[in-house]
């Protein structure tokens, strides 16, 4: 019986002895890692936007615009209430570019080709129409449309700045990059589809312009040509005042 007890003590020591020899950094990263494989998969820290589970067999489509109820509120419930309003933010200025490079492009093909759209062409029916008159129109309806060039860049520009901004900020916000990804990829299609369908209008705007106008076909190229800035085609008669 004696026996039995001091093997019995002995065995306990041994074990103890064993487990203080364990106890330090492995024990402790292997802790963390089980701690960790958990956290990372709970469904509260699963990509909102890439969390399909559903009853039975059937899964979730993932959203196609931030409008979509569930993804809003999630969004919300895991990143906060600013994470929404910077990613509609961020969407809002998405479709402000699209109208800007489209007016920026236009006009400035415009002014290359020394062609003037109705809205910008100044008239008076109150004056007779003289050649002299209509040079001074022409002038002034050319610089009308330089100074609207240059505010639709310069919204352009600025428009660019607050996207950068945005993104930065959502960075921050928006822990999970699959969520980042999603939010920018719908922001992203539907600016594409605005810029798209601006294009179209325009386009087929001014091909009419060069018919109007009776301008060599050669110039219908610059309809699907990027940008390029305006030539001063006046500067020798602008006036001094």
């Amino acid at each position: 019986m004696g026996v039995t007890s001091e093997n019995g003590t002995t065995q306990a020591a041994r074990t103890l002895l064993l487990l203080l020899l364990l106890r330090g950094p492995f024990v402790g990263a292997l802790l963390n890692g089980v701690c960790w494989r958990r956290r990372k998969f709970t469904p509260d820290h699963r990509p909102i936007g890439l969390d399909m589970a559903a009853t039975g067999s059937q899964t979730r489509q993932l959203p196609t615009t931030l409008d979509d109820e569930n993804f809003a509120k999630r969004l919300r419930s895991s990143y906060g209430a600013a994470a929404l309003g910077a990613a509609r933010r961020y969407h809002e200025f998405g479709i402000q570019l699209a109208q800007y490079l489209d007016r920026v492009a236009f006009l400035s093909r415009c002014m290359n080709v020394r062609l003037i759209p109705k809205n910008y062409k100044l008239q008076n029916e109150h004056v007779q129409s003289t050649a002299k008159v209509t040079t001074i129109l022409m002038k002034y309806s050319k610089k009308l449309m330089k100074v609207d060039l240059d505010h639709n860049r310069l919204r352009k520009e600025q428009v660019e700045k607050n996207l950068e901004r945005l993104m930065y900020k959502m960075k921050k916000i928006i822990k999970c990059r699959d969520d980042l990804k999603l939010i920018h990829s719908i922001c992203h299609r539907d600016h594409e589809v605005e810029l798209k369908k601006l294009q179209k209008v325009s386009r087929a705007e001014f091909r009419e312009l060069l018919a109007q106008y009776r301008k060599p076909v050669k110039y219908t190229d610059l309809a699907f040509s990027d940008e390029e800035r305006p030539k001063d085609t006046d500067s020798s008669t602008t006036d001094s005042e």
